[in-house]
């Protein structure tokens, strides 16, 4: 009896070892570890910790180490001069923990006597959690095979669907729609008898996970995530009012006062600069379009030489042109009204068609410059030609890293917007 106690007491230690092990090497970041213990003892899956803590909170709380990033220019630069070590380094654990997260989800829906609602819910609401910070990388391991989870309710009566609409997790409200959702779901209102649309009319900053960067987009941004929810919701609760009486729309206006002052101030400002620049680029495009340039080489074969004339020609006359069309459009929005509705569509095309026409002059102006730089160092050493085009490479170069990518996030904010999927089910 008492060898069968002792037996029985060092199986149960074995156990707790395991269970310290197992848990201290996901705090450490050892995945792999981790990963081998759960494998081979699938009990660790569901088992709780300190303050009742599960293996599936504890990775919950280190997001970073299962999230997918893209490595940056400058990175790749490193790692192929460097090697690819960090980087392969980096992938493995990230897939480690990925995979150990889908272990431990696997083994919880597979558990009969385990209530897969109030196993996340204890101790912290971790699919709630999950949705305000915007881990997408968890929801979409929880949600894809249990999609009921969509309709689990917070302490404010709050679906995940409210709660990603409110903080602007476009990346999860996207995965929710790819999955899913029944339609009674947008007639839910919270403790405070706000509907989903209330919850779009509220401001919140613009999460940064969401690559909309830029103070000229935010409205942008704000106006259409209220708006493609208000194209989900019937007609009938459109209107419908809040515990302060205060319909979405209304919301929607005073919520966004201080930032339609900030955005009309942003707006003039940067219009007015476009016009500083357009204004001085314009009599000098000009002049140079009735001045012959000098200097030429007369060894430049003929033909060559009408051909770089005209490539000059055609490129000033483009920059003289593009920066009359920004001195027009930064007039047109400096005179436009700059009401709410307007951040939507017409002010980002004409701030777009602005940006673009400056970009145009600047290019334009940097080829009429290399060709005549060409025409005049023809048949000096090569590497003085070469060296005098660099600084025209670096500008390039420099405009392209800081006015394209703005030009791509304002294309895409107004013309592709957060489509939201309208996919439910009845």
């Amino acid at each position: 009896m008492a060898s069968s106690f002792s037996r029985k007491d060092e199986a149960d230690l074995r156990q707790l070892d395991q269970i310290d092990v197992f848990f201290e090497n996901i705090y450490a970041g050892f995945y792999g570890t981790a990963l081998r213990l759960v494998q081979h003892d699938p009990e660790l899956a569901v088992t709780r910790y300190v303050n009742d803590e599960t293996a599936l909170h504890a990775l919950a709380r280190k997001p970073s180490a299962y999230a997918s990033r893209s490595i940056g220019f400058l990175r790749q630069v490193f790692n192929i001069f460097i090697g690819m070590k960090f980087t392969e380094n980096l992938y493995s654990t990230q897939n480690q923990a990925f995979e150990l997260l889908q272990c431990i989800w696997k083994e919880i829906m597979r558990r009969q006597d385990v209530d897969v609602a109030d196993f996340i819910r204890k101790p912290s609401d971790l699919l709630f959690n999950a949705t305000k910070l915007g881990d997408f990388e968890l929801l979409a391991v929880l949600l894809r095979p249990y999609p009921a989870l969509v309709g689990e309710l917070d302490e404010n009566l709050r679906s995940i669907l409210h709660v990603a609409v409110l903080h602007r997790r476009v990346k999860i409200l996207n995965l929710i729609h790819e999955i899913g959702f029944d339609e009674e779901l947008l007639a839910i209102v919270d403790n405070g008898k706000n509907s989903i649309l209330h919850l779009a009319a509220k401001y919140q900053c613009l999460p940064s996970d969401d690559n909309m960067s830029g103070a000229e987009l935010e409205m942008q941004q704000e106006l259409l995530i209220f708006k493609e929810v208000e194209m989900m919701m019937p007609s009938s609760l459109k209107e419908m009012k809040n515990a302060e009486g205060i319909t979405p729309r209304e919301l929607f206006s005073i919520e966004h006062k201080r930032l339609l002052q900030r955005q009309q101030q942003h707006m003039r400002s940067t219009t007015r600069s476009f016009i500083t620049c357009a204004i001085f680029f314009t009599p000098v495009t000009l002049r140079a379009l009735f001045v012959v340039p000098g200097n030429i080489s007369n060894t430049i074969p003929y033909h060559v030489k009408e051909t770089l004339l005209q490539l000059y020609t055609v490129s000033d006359a483009t920059a003289f042109f593009s920066s009359c069309l920004c001195i027009l459009m930064s007039l047109w929005i400096i005179m436009s009204s700059h009401e709410e509705i307007d951040f939507l569509v017409s002010l980002p095309l004409k701030y777009m068609v602005g940006i673009g026409a400056l970009y145009t002059t600047l290019i334009s102006m940097m080829v009429a410059f290399s060709t005549i730089s060409y025409l005049a160092l023809y048949g000096t050493s090569s590497w003085v030609t070469w060296f005098s085009l660099l600084p025209v490479l670096v500008l390039v170069t420099s405009f392209d890293l800081m006015i394209f990518p703005q030009l791509r996030n304002m294309f895409y904010a107004t013309y592709r917007g957060w489509y939201l999927s309208k996919r439910c089910k009845h």
